[in-house]
């Protein structure tokens, strides 16, 4: 895993086989919350790993 570090509102730039990914953390006001504003060519799906995962087990049970 790397780990970037940029300020709240800032955008780090990921690029992977010729594609950009943008990520800028925001932070809510009155939580703990950090949000994470993720921008990427539409042709890029983006989920987090919980969703990315029952995707997969789903993906394999209509294989079965």
């Amino acid at each position: 895993m790397e780990i970037l570090s940029v300020d709240f509102e800032q955008t780090a730039v990921i690029e992977l086989n010729g594609i950009k990914v943008g990520l800028t953390p925001f932070k809510e006001h009155d939580s703990n919350v950090i949000k994470i504003g993720v921008d990427a060519p539409k042709c890029l799906t983006v989920n987090r790993e919980e969703i990315h995962l029952q995707m997969l087990r789903k993906k394999q049970e209509e294989n079965c």
